[in-house]
């Protein structure tokens, strides 16, 4: 862009400063491809981590952030239900009020659909959560989708038995993905 006196305005310096609300900064993604097996009774902390996590670095002192997470997973067992957890730099963000005794700091959970071989089991999930806590510009934050049971195992990407056979989608894998998009506010 041309100014008065013959000034450039040099418009990639003045960086994420000049982006209109809602552009869209950056984008940050990781896949989880592997088959993922844990059993970790416990609805405190962060859950555990099994490789969903984004670090990303503001570039807005006003920025939000979009969350998206999409799993696939399965559990068994009497007490097969799970939780996803989803955390900025260690605290708990995304999830519903407090209740009674219920586990606090889930962002979405499930639980096995049996089949007496294990391997039929089916579940997943998925959410999506906008941080609007802005950060610092320069200092990067991480993001971490965690997992929690009930008390009986969790395979994330994978059938419960993580089976060697070959049975048309019964015997399949998926992907889990964490995608973070910066958008200016």
């Amino acid at each position: 862009l041309k100014m008065a006196a013959d000034k450039t305005l040099d418009l990639y310096s003045q960086g994420a400063t000049i982006m209109p609300i809602g552009s869209v900064l950056q984008v940050k993604s990781v896949p989880l491809t592997g088959r993922v097996a844990l059993n970790a009774n416990a609805d405190t902390g962060a859950g555990v981590d099994v490789g969903l996590n984004v670090a990303i670095t503001p570039k807005s002192s006003t920025s939000k952030f979009l969350i998206t997470v999409n799993i696939g997973a399965a559990g068994i067992g009497s007490a097969s239900s799970w939780g996803a957890i989803l955390s900025r730099d260690g605290s708990k963000i995304g999830f519903g009020d407090d209740f009674a005794n219920y586990s606090s700091g889930v962002m979405f959970r499930g639980s096995g659909v049996g089949h007496a071989d294990y391997n039929h089991t089916s579940g997943g999930g998925s959410g999506q959560y906008l941080d609007t806590i802005s950060g610092v510009v320069g200092t990067s934050r991480t993001y971490i989708l965690g997992f929690g049971t009930e008390g009986g195992a969790l395979r994330i990407n994978s059938d419960y038995a993580q089976y060697n056979g070959s049975a048309t989608f019964v015997h399949s894998t998926t992907i889990s993905t964490m995608t973070i998009a910066e958008i200016q506010g």
